[in-house]
This record gives structure tokens, C-alpha cells and sequence, in this order.
């Protein structure tokens, strides 16, 4: 309308790939400083085509600019933004910005069945990785996803639970994180068998009670 000089507007990536962004800005992207937060899922093929070359000024955001599977379209991100510029890793984060913390992972074999299913599973995504040339296809990630569920959802996780928990008094401030499939197995080793006081914190609590129970932990 002519009444400032500069406008800031914040769109969704479904706006763009719509041509709906394209159609409020009447086409005019030479003076428009592009920025795309979470830009890794701009490699995606649909997104690549609506990315405006006519855009002089651009810049990606992402903890993950790699596209896992998907070299092409991490190839095309870069050619389209550029190399990666600047990086903050966590050594640099933990401490300054994050709270510093000790990792000790614990190794919990997978059964034998479990094992098989992985294998097998394995096996066929490797059909689709040897073959795929661009994004990786939808069905390749579908055996993907369902591959990570099986060490996700071992039960021998709930054998270690059982067997490493302590009693309610030795144990404070503690967040269990735990595959669906286990989530309440995990629960009744947690709330029944160890006596301890636990709460939920899914998606099926709703905000006030996420704000609850962050309070009373």
C-alpha cells in the first residue's frame, strides 16, 4: 500500500508450494529476502519446484541440513542456497545455552525374533537405497520407520527395566522415554511393580495438563 518501506510475512511451506505466496507478492520476488526455517524439508521434489529463482537474497535454517536417503535433494539445497555458513554444534551449546549433561548409553540386545525382523526388513530397504538415484521413495520409508519400531519397541527393554530400576527412594527427577508399543508394559513395571509415582506426557494430555505436570516435576 506504499505506507513502509519494508514488510515482514510469515508463510507456511504449503503456501509456497500452492502458489499462493507467489500470487500475493504478484510474482515479484527480486526484492524479497528469502527465509526458509527447517529448510531440509524444502528438498523434498515439491518444494524444489516452487522455490523462486528470481529471489536474489536467501538463507536456510536447520539443525539437519542433510536430507538422510535423499543426496539429490541435499545436492539441490545447497546449489540453491548455498554452502552452509555457519554452525553452532552442541559443544558449543551445552553450557552456554543448554544444560550441561553426562550420556551413558546402555546396550540392551534385541531377541532373536526381533533380530530376524530387523534383518529382514533391512534386507528390503536395501532394494530401494542400491536402486533410488533421487528422494527416497514413500514406500522405503514406510519399511524405514517400521525397521527403527523394532529397537524402539524391544521387549528386552522392558528386562532391563525391571531388573535396573530401584526403589522409589533412589530414584529423583527422572524422564522415561519409551516406545509405544512398551509405553504401558513400561507403565505397570514403573507405577505397579517399582511403586513409583509416575505421570503421562503424550499427546492425549492437553496443554493445561502438560503445564501441570511439568510444574508439580
Amino acid at each position: 500500500m506504499g505506507l513502509v518501506n519494508c514488510v515482514s510475512l510469515v508463510a507456511t511451506n504449503d503456501s509456497l508450494e500452492s502458489g499462493k505466496l507467489s500470487s500475493i507478492l504478484n510474482g515479484s520476488w527480486e526484492k524479497v529476502l528469502l527465509i526458509v526455517d527447517e529448510v531440509h524439508h524444502a528438498g523434498a521434489p515439491g518444494m524444489l519446484r516452487s522455490l523462486p529463482l528470481e529471489s536474489i537474497w536467501r538463507l536456510g535454517l536447520s539443525a539437519t541440513p542433510i536430507r538422510h536417503y535423499d543426496e539429490l535433494g541435499t545436492d539441490a539445497l545447497i546449489a540453491y542456497f548455498g554452502d552452509i555458513i555457519f554452525q553452532f554444534g552442541l559443544d558449543k551449546a551445552i553450557g552456554q545455552y543448554l544444560t550441561p549433561y553426562y550420556y551413558y548409553p546402555t546396550p540392551v540386545e534385541i531377541t532373536d525374533d526381533e533380530f530376524a525382523e530387523y534383518c529382514r526388513l533391512t534386507k528390503q530397504l536395501g532394494k530401494y537405497i542400491t536402486a533410488s538415484e533421487g528422494e527416497m521413495p514413500e514406500a522405503a520409508k514406510r519399511i524405514a520407520i517400521k525397521r527403527a519400531r523394532v529397537l524402539n519397541n524391544s521387549i528386552s527393554k522392558l528386562d532391563w527395566l525391571r531388573q535396573n530400576i530401584k526403589k522409589y527412594h533412589k530414584i529423583k527427577y527422572a524422564l522415561f522415554y519409551v516406545g509405544e508399543s512398551l509405553f504401558n508394559p513400561a507403565k505397570a513395571i514403573l507405577g505397579v511393580e517399582k511403586r513409583l509415582r509416575i505421570h503421562e506426557f503424550t499427546q492425549m494430555q492437553n496443554n493445561e495438563e502438560r503445564k501441570q505436570i511439568l510444574d508439580q516435576f
